[in-house]
């Protein structure tokens, strides 16, 4: 019973710890927004930050990842075969697709144009008016950190009602 306890333990910490970075990226990025007209350069600390909770998502996935396996071998496995696990796994899937699919491109799009030159907008200090591309950028940010929440939450709900 001590395994299957480490690995909850394990488990529930890497989820809290992806779900809190989650969080924090999400006002992070938020906070980009307010700062951008300013000026580029206002963003750098921003950016430096963002790098850490990213490294910190990855570890909370590496001790959900580990938490997982050990509770798996502490179990022999049974929960593999019930269709609330395997539901639970499709939604892990989708937060990762949703990465891949969402996050990254708006993210590299983001960067090249914070590198370059910014498109026309309105640099009035405390303006939220951002040129086509940044809007852009900015509606698949909160694309993206919508359906995140929201899988997430449903994994929530998978693993503390368990239906059959």
């Amino acid at each position: 019973m001590t395994t299957l306890k480490l690995g909850l333990v394990l488990h529930l910490s890497g989820i809290v710890l992806m779900v809190g970075m989650t969080i924090a990226a999400f006002v992070l990025q938020w906070q980009l927004w307010y700062i951008i007209p300013y000026g580029k350069e206002r963003t750098r600390p921003l950016w430096r930050v963002s790098k850490r909770v990213n490294l910190l998502q990855g570890l909370g996935g590496l001790l959900i990842l580990a938490g997982g396996a050990t509770m798996m071998a502490a179990l022999h496995g049974v929960v593999m075969h019930q269709s609330w696990f395997k539901l639970k796994l499709v939604l892990l899937g989708l937060i990762i697709l949703n990465a891949l699919v969402v996050l990254m491109p708006a993210g590299r799009k983001l960067r090249r144009l914070l590198a370059g030159a910014l498109p026309e907008h309105d640099e009035t200090p405390g303006s939220t008016i951002l040129s086509g591309d940044l809007a852009a950028i900015k509606g698949r940010m909160l694309l993206f950190y919508t359906l995140q929440l929201s899988f997430f939450l449903l994994i929530f709900i998978l693993s503390v009602f368990q239906p059959a």
